[in-house]
């Protein structure tokens, strides 16, 4: 037998597959995170702060408005750093 036509399959489009990718922001937190280990003693994974995403996505537009959107979904938390308005750090 011979195995089914690879035309009859489904292939899906860009906008599918494109919108099955974590933003930008969410993986430079991620990389931020595994630079530092979970502390076993404090029992949670170490913040990152906005201005450290800052630093590896070039758009901070983008940057607050893919944050803004993870916090609105909760697959983060931001938390506003006293003393420091327009900084915050992410928990995620």
């Amino acid at each position: 037998k011979t195995a089914p036509a690879a035309e009859h399959e489904a292939v899906p489009d860009d906008d599918g597959i494109l919108a099955t990718l974590p933003d930008d922001s969410l993986v430079a937190v991620e990389v931020l995170r595994k630079q530092y280990p979970k502390s076993p003693s404090a029992g949670a994974y170490p913040a990152v702060f906005v201005s450290q995403v800052y630093s590896l996505v070039r758009s901070r537009t983008t940057v607050d408005r893919e944050l803004d959107q993870a916090a609105k979904d909760k697959r983060i938390r931001m938390l506003r750093v006293p003393g420091h308005p327009t900084d915050g750090f992410l928990l995620a």
